[in-house]
This record gives structure tokens, C-alpha cells and sequence, in this order.
């Protein structure tokens, strides 16, 4: 029921829209910070999942934190109760602190690249200095790298995935060059 509802879900959520693999066009946006910084921090939407078309549902911005360390995206009980949400069942999640039971929810999460992930799962926890994390079940669907040339992080995500990095061998040729230039 809820794979059929994504066009509709999509449709509810303003001008973010519903990217698929298959897709022909992509989607990206970076992050540029003036420093190093060892958190990658983004404004991002939640919303609450409808399947049926009603009234739009509210579109709420919260500060995410970027963790590959993290299999499953999160979100804190700030925003469970900001937009309403009601718990679909609880899971044992493996965080940082140990095993805990955690509420778990379905919501449509938005990215700066106007791109939205329809009905997610997420669980309930704490976060520090963020209220939503974007983990791998996200972050894995697209490309995502994080450069720090001159002092200065960049953060960069784009969906579908288009391309493979690779920088051994980028960095192999490139000093290859420089050998023979001896």
C-alpha cells in the first residue's frame, strides 16, 4: 500500500520530489564550511507519512547529522512530538550507549537537494546536536563524498547514484606524472 502512495506522498511534500535508481536526471547539492569540522551538519524536512490525499502534511526543518557510521536514520523525540507522530512499534537498536528498545516511526525525510525519502523507517533516540540522523539506509542511495582541501570541509550528496570514486588510482596516476617529470 505504502509503495503505491509514493507519487501521492511526493506530491504532499511541496517541490521535493521522489528520485528513483532508474531515474534520468540527478539531484545534489554540497555543503561548503569555512573550517574542518568532524560533524557534517545539514538542515533537512520531516514529515508525517499520509497515504491517503488530504490536506498536505507540515513541512518541518531540523538540523541532521551526517553519520556513515550509522546503519538506520534516526530522529529525537522532539520531533516525534512536533509533527504528531504516532509509534508503529518498537525495535532493539545497537547505538553508541548499548542496546535500547526504541520507538519506531514513518515519515518522509527531505534533503537540501529538494529530494525526498517516502516513508522511511526510522527509530527514536538521542542525538546530539542535531534532531534527525541521516544514516546509511540513506546516505548508501546515492553518492556521497567529503573532501578537506585548503582547511575547509566539503560535503557533497547526489542521487542517483552516477559515478564511482575512486582515489587510489586518481592519485596513482597523478603521481605517476610527477615521477616522470623528474
Amino acid at each position: 500500500m505504502i509503495e503505491e502512495s509514493y507519487d501521492s506522498i511526493a506530491g504532499l511534500v511541496g517541490d521535493y520530489r521522489v528520485v528513483r535508481r532508474s531515474s534520468p536526471n540527478t539531484y545534489a547539492f554540497t555543503v561548503k564550511y569555512p573550517e574542518k569540522v568532524r560533524t557534517l551538519t545539514t538542515e533537512v524536512i520531516v514529515s508525517v507519512v499520509r497515504i491517503r490525499k488530504t490536506e498536505p502534511p507540515p513541512l518541518k526543518p531540523f538540523v541532521a547529522v551526517w553519520d556513515t557510521g550509522a546503519t538506520d536514520s534516526a530522529i529525537t523525540k522532539r520531533v516525534a512530538d512536533s509533527l504528531g507522530l504516532k509509534s508503529i512499534g518498537v525495535e532493539r537498536v545497537h547505538t553508541v550507549g548499548g542496546i535500547v528498545e526504541a520507538d519506531v516511526y514513518l515519515v518522509n525525510i527531505g534533503l537540501p537537494n529538494q529530494v525526498v525519502f517516502p516513508a522511511r523507517r526510522v527509530t527514536e533516540g538521542e542525538i546530539g546536536g542535531a534532531d534527525v540522523l541521516i544514516g546509511m539506509d540513506i546516505i548508501g542511495e546515492g553518492d556521497f563524498a567529503v573532501t578537506s582541501k585548503g582547511g575547509e570541509t566539503w560535503m557533497s550528496y547526489s542521487l542517483p547514484s552516477t559515478r564511482r570514486l575512486d582515489f587510489v588510482r586518481r592519485t596513482q596516476q597523478k603521481n605517476k606524472g610527477k615521477q616522470r617529470g623528474r
